[in-house]
């Protein structure tokens, strides 16, 4: 049994114990499961993603009118603002690839006359002055580097795989390792 010192409200220094089955890490939650493939562990997220992206591209649904209030017209509603909510996630995702490219092109700038932490100073000044005051450093830094990993990504895989995207969110793919991407890169490489 192994001990964390986890701290609740209220109680300043209680000591927890926390139960480690046979030594072995549990996993948090179903969709951090993990499945072996072949000799490396692939996450069932980033095995859903891999499907996705190997599917054909997605047909964007045509918007029906509201319904009058019948099951079909409602079933029918249903079915178009999901495909409504694809089309959305995937502008997401191509927004935040055209903000990484923005980021990577005026680094590519700077970087011509410039050290790379000078160019990066520079990009990162030049953001900076352009978006408002309220937008904090901690949220512009995450943005950034979420823009920075989906532009990574897609360069490599090709920006048209965005397209194939349905159910995937720009969360989900900015919490994705370094081994993950790699994975990915392999299993789409030319």
């Amino acid at each position: 049994m192994e001990t964390d010192d986890l701290r609740t409200p209220g109680s300043s220094d209680v000591l927890k114990k926390r139960p480690n089955d046979s030594g072995e890490s549990t996993e948090k939650s179903s969709s951090k499961k993990v499945i072996k493939a072949g000799k490396k562990k692939v996450s069932g997220t980033l095995k859903k993603l891999i499907e996705e992206l190997s599917s054909e591209t997605s047909q964007d649904s045509e918007v029906m009118e509201k319904g009058t209030g019948n099951f079909f017209d409602l079933y029918n509603t249903i079915i178009n603002m999901e495909g409504e909510e694809e089309i959305a996630k995937r502008n997401i995702i191509k927004s935040y690839y055209n903000f990484g490219k923005a980021l990577e092109d005026r680094y590519d700038h700077y970087k011509k006359n410039n050290p790379k932490r000078t160019a990066q100073a520079l990009v990162n000044k030049e953001v900076r002055n352009q978006l408002l005051d309220s937008v904090s450093d901690d949220l512009l830094r995450k943005k950034k580097e979420w823009a920075l990993k989906i532009y990574d990504l897609f360069s490599e895989i090709g920006e048209h795989m965005i397209q194939r995207i349905k159910f995937f969110l720009v969360t989900s793919i900015s919490k994705l390792s370094q081994n993950d991407i790699d994975h990915i890169l392999v299993r789409f490489a030319k």
